[in-house]
């Protein structure tokens, strides 16, 4: 009976001591301060705003129900268009929207385009899904126009959606504001590259292309900035949670029906430290923001930042200091780092459609292709763009009429292009796809290189 009272007492002891430990034998950090991840936001008249022009643009856009189920079915390549024969909703969705599109335009003159400020991951975004429509109408509004034949109506629209595409991008908040603003920008891209290749265009009307792709904001600095946005929304987030004015258990843990029962534990300075936790959110967006300005290539060389936290199995960061930081940081970093990756596609699409542009005002001058993209600079390009992937310029074989990027198997392929399978859910290799090169046409049914119209 005595040896029961002694292990009774080992294990009380034990037990106490583990409490101690938990909530009083961890200390948090001193107070965390970030000064270089700082998002500053220009002071902006109301006047000089584009947001909110955008918004009543968006406000005052009608689309039946036909009209929005066709836009998704077009933009998600379902829809087809006969050539020379409009569906009856385009034509309703642009005659009802001429008001629309006049504060399109006056939004389109200003310079900048400030949202709201995005506190922490309870602030909405009312303009997101405002801005993906007002893309969408705008590129089928100069899909239609192209495909009647209005070239000239279509390049001004390509023109204004890519201006639009660019202000709502050039801002961000969030990195969500940066996929909104990507998703726009490819839209603009690929109705551009599309109506370039199927018409041949005013001389004109390619220069004010040129000037309008030459004024897009930087891909890079689009992501550093949403990338200290976010650091600033995590931070603000950790706060309200160690507050108690977020129910952090719900953040933290699925289906949690009342943070009540986990305040204690978020409490503990030994399973939650609040600035320790600001801490590793700051060095992974760090690392995050020095990445932006590097080919894939470097980045890959790198390694994960999220690699060593995820090779410790879950239950042993139960074991360890700020166990819910880490659980809050294991949660959100890895969808950073998949958005992240949209950077080299869009840097590519942006890179190839002021190539084509460059390549077409070459012909137009010369009479003839250049054979190679140095022949470009400076009277149609300041420099060859770099090849997001590997760094070096983007390839150009004017045999095929294409420019292409390595892609992500950093293998030249000489512009190899393998199509996605139909079904992907039942073919192991439907990937394939990003493992070739990313190819543009530049033009089409053209005389190779050197010989002259």
């Amino acid at each position: 009976m005595k040896k029961l009272w002694i292990l009774f007492g080992v294990l009380l002891f034990v037990l106490l001591a583990g409490l101690i430990i938990l909530f009083f034998g961890h200390r948090d950090r001193p107070p965390f301060e970030a000064p270089d991840l700082a998002l500053v936001r220009p002071v902006v008249a109301p006047e000089e705003n584009a947001y909110p022009i955008f918004l009543a643009a968006g406000k005052a856009l009608t689309l039946s129900e036909e009209a929005e189920s066709e836009l998704h079915r077009w933009r998600s390549g379902e829809g087809e268009w006969e050539r020379g024969v409009l569906p009856s909703w385009w034509a309703e969705a642009i005659e009802a929207n001429e008001e629309a599109l006049r504060l399109l335009e006056q939004g389109s003159r200003l310079e900048i385009c400030l949202a709201p400020e995005v506190h922490d991951f309870h602030d909405l975004l009312p303009h997101v899904n405002v801005w993906l429509t007002m893309a969408r109408w705008l590129a089928a509004k100069a899909k239609g126009e192209q495909w009647a034949g209005q070239y000239a109506e279509s390049a001004r629209t390509c023109a204004l959606l890519l201006r639009f595409a660019g202000l709502i991008s050039a801002m961000p908040e969030t990195l969500i504001d940066v996929l909104v603003g990507v998703a726009s920008i490819e839209m603009a891209l690929a109705q551009t590259m599309d109506l370039v290749l199927a018409a041949r265009l005013p001389d004109e009307m390619l220069d004010h292309l040129a000037e309008v792709l030459a004024a897009m904001p930087s891909i890079q600095a689009i992501f550093a900035r949403a990338l200290k946005g976010e650091f600033r929304t995590a931070a603000n987030t950790i706060d309200g949670v160690a507050s108690g004015q977020y129910d952090g258990a719900a953040l933290l843990v699925p289906d949690s029906p009342s943070i009540e029962m986990w305040l204690p534990l978020l409490r503990s300075s030994y399973l939650f430290q609040p600035e320790e936790s600001k801490a590793l959110f700051a060095n992974f967006h760090r690392t995050a923001i020095s990445n932006v300005s590097l080919a894939y290539v470097e980045v890959r060389a790198m390694g994960n930042p999220m690699d060593t936290l995820l090779t410790v199995r879950p239950w042993r960061h139960l074991l360890r200091p700020n166990a819910l930081g880490s659980a809050l940081f294991a949660i959100i970093a890895p969808a950073l780092d998949s958005a992240i990756e949209r950077r080299f596609e869009v840097e590519t699409s942006l890179s190839a459609v002021r190539i084509s542009v460059a390549l077409h005002r070459f012909e137009r001058r010369h009479g003839f292709w250049p054979a190679d993209l140095d022949a470009l600079v400076p009277e149609f390009l300041s420099e060859v763009p770099r090849d997001p992937y590997d760094g070096q310029p983007l390839r150009y074989r004017p045999e095929l009429g294409v420019v292409y990027a390595i892609g992500q198997n950093l293998l030249d392929d000489r512009g190899a292009v393998v199509a996605r399978v139909a079904d992907e859910a039942n073919d192991p290799a439907w990937q394939h796809w990003r493992k070739h090169d990313r190819v543009f046409d530049v033009w089409r049914d053209s005389p190779a290189a050197g010989e002259e119209q």
